[in-house]
């Protein structure tokens, strides 16, 4: 069977962790997270439903990887974006702006 190489890369603030894997061919993404071994090594990843892109685009859990894809781990939030700006016009009111 054919193996192929991908990249599973996570980034946070404090670090960014790039790992190079090869899988057999009709591998998914998830398989690739999982081979990376990085939920291991970042506990806010670890135990959670991973979500999974593949070159900046949100992609299944189920998508085949191909020969070169950047399987990207997407980090929760860390606020909700709509709350975020209504507080942010909320406060430009109340300072007149």
């Amino acid at each position: 069977m054919v193996r192929l190489r991908v990249e599973v890369v996570y980034v946070s603030l404090a670090v960014q962790d790039v790992v190079a894997v090869e899988i057999e061919s009709g591998a998914t993404v998830l398989d690739a997270f999982n081979a990376s071994g990085l939920a291991g090594r970042h506990v806010s990843i670890a135990g959670v439903e991973p979500v999974l892109g593949v070159f900046g685009k949100l992609v299944p859990l189920q998508r085949p990887v191909q020969e070169g894809d950047r399987v990207e781990v997407y980090r929760p939030l860390q606020a909700d974006p709509k709350e975020s700006r209504r507080s942010r016009a909320s406060r430009k009111r109340r300072a007149g702006r």
